[in-house]
């Protein structure tokens, strides 16, 4: 899987570091890791939780990165 770059930003331009978005999530930073690199699989009630905290959609996050798969 490649790697979720529209989260990345958004996460960075809403001022979260991995660790403090994994902890605001209520998950570990290895999983927040996995998750926007690719690596973990990604329900929908995460990425819901994700557009939530930081102030987005699902789709505005996730949409393009799948789209170029």
């Amino acid at each position: 899987m490649k790697k979720f770059k529209n989260l990345e930003r958004i996460r960075k331009s809403e001022g979260y570091s991995q660790k403090k978005l994994a902890q605001k999530l209520g998950i570990s930073n290895q999983y927040m890791w996995g998750i926007e690199n690719g690596e973990k699989t990604l329900s929908y009630k995460m990425a819901y939780k994700l557009s939530k905290v930081l102030k987005s959609t699902p789709d505005d996050i996730f949409l393009d990165d799948f789209k170029k798969k």
